[in-house]
């Protein structure tokens, strides 16, 4: 593993644990300015990634039958049958 794989794991165990930066950068020992840098390094490389993600089945709940439902980082949903066409799925959503 190299540096960068390394500090991109330590951001997004410390983002999905409990503890603040500070607590966690000193339980493993990072230098706080170090992990905060990575850090923006980690979330401007990550913003910059158009495209899906993928979701793991049944990772967040159970699935509604026969329907598509994207939710966006502002909150905001779509929500439409399967059986939409890719051609308008793509003007609704930008991509």
């Amino acid at each position: 593993m190299n540096r960068e794989e390394e500090m991109y794991a330590h951001v997004e165990r410390c983002a999905t644990g409990t503890q603040s930066q500070r607590s966690y950068c000193q339980d493993h020992e990072i230098n706080l300015a170090t992990f905060s840098y990575w850090r923006r390094r980690y979330l401007k490389n990550r913003s910059a990634v158009p495209g899906f993600i993928t979701i793991a089945s049944g990772q967040y709940g159970a699935p509604t039958v026969g329907r598509i439902e994207i939710v966006y980082p502002d909150g905001s949903r779509l929500s439409c049958g399967y059986d939409v066409p890719a051609h308008l799925l793509r003007s609704l959503t930008g991509r």
